[in-house]
């Protein structure tokens, strides 16, 4: 199972093993690309996707929507998404 936050260190999906599961992290609001989605698709992996809060709402304001930000996950989503993939 890889679980990454988007960008990319995620690349490296392309040289899993076809059925290996995905989990691609993008925080909440910010501008999205689904390029890995793709990725998934076409190399035959199992993808989720899940957004993170961000951890200050000032920062969301001043940042343009592509810069690095903190963000952070809710516990019980992503046991659930890691539930979801196993039972692929």
């Amino acid at each position: 199972m890889i679980i990454g936050a988007h960008g990319a260190g995620l690349t490296n999906i392309v040289f899993c093993p076809q059925g290996a599961k995905v989990v691609e992290i993008f925080p909440t609001g910010a501008q999205t690309s689904f390029a890995y989605q793709q990725i998934s698709a076409i190399v035959g992996l199992d993808y989720r996707y899940m957004y993170g809060n961000w951890v200050s709402e000032d920062v969301q304001r001043i940042l343009p929507a592509n810069a690095p930000v903190d963000f952070q996950l809710d516990p019980q989503e992503l046991s659930q998404a890691f539930q979801e993939l196993e039972r692929l």
